[in-house]
């Protein structure tokens, strides 16, 4: 039922970009340990930022799943021209990778006990004073086996406003510098 609901989400499916991007999977799940440790995203678990946001906007969305653009806008250069610029996204209307990928009654009851994180849990170092927040922090470690010191951490903080900005953030060797509460103030000064 995990792999069968990862794959509803899109893990393990080529998803079309303006970029090449890495597919995000989950292994083989082959034991109860595995299983177990792939569902709070260790094990064999790689999630790519792009997709997470897309995973993120279902949340935000009421069950859909946003289908991201990069934007490049029209400005002055130094010397006063205008540079050319495109827009991946030709019209301003939003599309969607998956529909209906949750209920909005569940996507509702995840926004906000993500809320919550935000607002008395690990991500009270993201409030913003008068704005809505809703997020997750996560740390995964990278290391051979149990017994490894030597390894290292990348730290996650995924979040979202009442205006359905999405930040994803998610940086390398974040050990014994905070884990995920590195990217808090970070991502707080997005937000505000």
């Amino acid at each position: 039922n995990l792999q069968k609901g990862l794959d509803e989400f899109g893990f393990n499916d080529k998803i079309s970009f303006v970029q090449d991007i890495s597919k995000s999977s989950y292994g083989t799940m082959d034991s109860d340990a595995s299983i177990a440790n792939s569902g709070y995203g260790q094990d064999q678990m790689l999630v790519n930022p792009i997709h997470m946001a897309m995973i993120y906007s279902s949340f935000a969305n009421g069950g859909n799943m946003v289908m991201p653009v990069i934007e490049r806008k029209e400005k002055n250069n130094l010397s006063g021209n205008i540079v050319n610029s495109s827009n991946s996204n030709t019209n301003n209307a939003t599309k969607y990778y998956k529909e209906n990928v949750i209920s909005k009654e569940i996507a509702n009851e995840i926004k906000q006990d993500l809320i919550k994180v935000v607002e008395e849990g690990t991500g009270k170092a993201a409030k913003v004073d008068g704005k809505t927040i809703a997020g997750k922090t996560g740390t995964a470690e990278i290391k051979d086996n149990q017994q490894d010191e030597e390894g290292t951490e990348i730290g996650w903080f995924d979040a979202f406003d009442e205006d359905g900005l999405v930040v994803v953030s998610m940086c390398e060797n974040v050990k014994d510098r905070g884990g995920s509460h590195y990217l808090l103030p970070k991502v707080k000064t997005i937000f505000e």
